[in-house]
């Protein structure tokens, strides 16, 4: 998250900034202040990475995870089409 750092850096001036030895500066932190700054390419980014190196470290337990979501979701598409809810 080097770029995400360098961005938020330049936003030092702002009010709610808090410096990276601060222990309430995580990384949640900042992409929360850089979100509501309008940085949404630059968030998305940095949370696609962190869902590609996660892949990257457990490839098993990953596509595991997203197998049962995608079950999930398509189970959900069913009961709306079907059953009694409606949009």
């Amino acid at each position: 998250m080097p770029m995400i750092r360098r961005l938020y850096q330049k936003y030092w001036r702002d009010s709610v900034f808090k410096p990276f030895d601060d222990p309430e500066c995580t990384d949640q932190f900042i992409l929360q202040f850089l979100y509501k700054k309008g940085r949404v390419t630059e968030v998305g980014h940095a949370l696609r990475n962190k869902c590609i190196e996660q892949y990257y470290q457990t490839p098993k337990q990953y596509l595991r995870i997203l197998g049962v979501r995608s079950i999930i979701e398509g189970t959900f598409g069913v009961d709306k089409r079907v059953g009694a809810v409606k949009d």
